[in-house]
């Protein structure tokens, strides 16, 4: 488990960027580079999101200057200063995961999740410290009470 790897989950593009373009924006703010590794074209859904929802404070336009496009695995690379934002189904982040080795490469690793039920965040979550939510970055422990109230949810089904 590395601290500079990060997980997070989503069930739908906009759910997603809501909580990743607050991430994006501060590190833009930071001077970062950032390179993102898609499993699907995202570039049409952060502009429907922008002309949807108003979100102040945000750098637009350097946001909307990142390659959304669906990635081809043979042409990424990494260095240690740029922060790598892998979205996709676990198969396709376990698949780039053995394609490059990137874990000691960069400053940040996010692994954003799609998630089709919950049993697959339980099977995700050990092998991570931080979670990125809409409330930022988060130490896992300090999430340890979110786990306990899914567990009490699931038993109520």
């Amino acid at each position: 488990m590395n601290n500079k790897e990060i997980c997070s989950f989503f069930v739908s593009d906009y759910h997603l960027l809501t909580a990743l373009l607050p991430y994006i924006n501060e590190k833009i703010f930071d001077e970062k580079k950032i390179q993102l590794i898609l499993e699907n074209d995202m570039n049409k859904k952060v502009k429907e999101y922008f002309d949807k929802v108003k979100v102040l404070n945000l750098q637009k336009e350097e946001i909307l200057n990142l390659e959304w496009k669906k990635s081809k695995l043979e042409k990424i690379s990494s260095n240690d200063e740029q922060i790598i934002i892998t979205i996709g189904s676990k198969e396709y982040i376990e698949k780039v995961k053995n394609v490059i080795n990137l874990n000691n490469e960069c400053e940040e690793i996010i692994d954003c999740y799609l998630i089709k039920d919950m049993e697959e965040i339980d099977n995700i979550l050990p092998n991570y410290n931080k979670i990125l939510n809409t409330e930022g970055v988060k130490n896992l422990k300090e999430n340890s009470q979110n786990a306990q109230k899914r567990k009490t949810i699931k038993t109520q089904i």
